[in-house]
């Protein structure tokens, strides 16, 4: 078994600030990437430091592949990190994915042996297998990677049809629920006091071709919806972690179906109002 260390920095050093800065939410790709890779049975930990993860540097200088999911506003720290475990385990493999790695793959393979494009469950557990096998990737698709000395971008991947899965954000580290003690120490050291979110996704895609938008190119213009009662069973099980009435979902177009829609909204009613009794600070 190959231990994994799953990354998703936050930059706090450039005049640059998160659309999430008031709120501990977690990216929803990590939660798919995480699940996956526990379910091929990697040891794996992952750390979002958006998310309020400390990360443990003891446990990711032991792993043996170091992955980082990243947005353009993190990726300068993310590749400062991959350049200093570069330098003491020059034979590890480093692996980027996310939104900035699909982006500008050519920029992030400055940093990486591996950067996975667009939706990276199935291709990060096909490369890990490879890996794991000492076999070539040199053809794994939705992947692009050194190649005698060359940088090389395979074809995409086709989209995951099925997109009927449970996460669960217990998977991130130090990802549980605020006490006073926490808010205390939000004021202490960003002056702001932040609270959890719960993130679920009942969809997929968006079949427009807006020009301005990264979605099409990242996650598909085929509209995949995931079954209502999951939709429930994922908001169920973060609520209940985090006691957060907050709830995020973070499809490209939550009301496209509109059926598909009313009938998530009408179980989460039905069956979990009222929410817990919190408050934002």
């Amino acid at each position: 078994m190959k231990k994994v260390a799953l990354i998703y920095p936050l930059e706090t050093e450039l005049p640059l600030q998160s659309t999430s800065y008031r709120v501990h939410m977690p990216r929803y790709g990590l939660l798919v990437v995480a699940d996956r890779l526990r379910d091929e049975g990697y040891e794996v930990r992952t750390f979002c430091e958006q998310s309020g993860s400390s990360v443990d540097w003891d446990y990711v200088e032991s792993c043996d592949i170091f992955c980082f999911s990243i947005l353009s506003f993190s990726a300068f720290k993310a590749y400062k990190i991959a350049k200093r475990l570069r330098e003491k385990f020059p034979a590890k493999p480093i692996i980027f994915g996310g939104s900035h790695a699909s982006l500008a793959p050519e920029d992030c393979l400055d940093h990486a042996d591996y950067v996975i494009r667009n939706e990276g469950e199935e291709t990060l557990v096909r490369l890990l297998a490879l890996i794991r096998d000492n076999k070539s990737p040199e053809d794994i698709l939705g992947c692009s990677l050194w190649v005698d000395g060359l940088k090389v971008h395979n074809k995409s991947r086709p989209f995951v049809q099925n997109v009927d899965r449970v996460v669960k954000a217990v998977l991130i580290e130090d990802y549980k629920k605020r006490s006073l003690l926490d808010y205390a120490k939000d004021i202490l050291t960003s002056g702001i006091p932040k609270f959890n979110i719960v993130v679920s996704q009942s969809s997929r895609g968006c079949p427009f071709d807006c020009k301005f938008c990264f979605v099409k190119i990242e996650l598909g213009k085929q509209y995949r919806k995931k079954t209502p009662q999951l939709v429930l069973e994922e908001v169920s099980v973060g609520i209940e972690q985090l006691n957060s009435k907050f709830v995020m979902f973070v499809d490209n177009d939550f009301c496209i179906d509109r059926a598909h829609s009313i009938e998530v909204l009408d179980l989460l009613a039905n069956k979990l109002l009222p929410l817990p009794d919190s408050k934002i600070p």
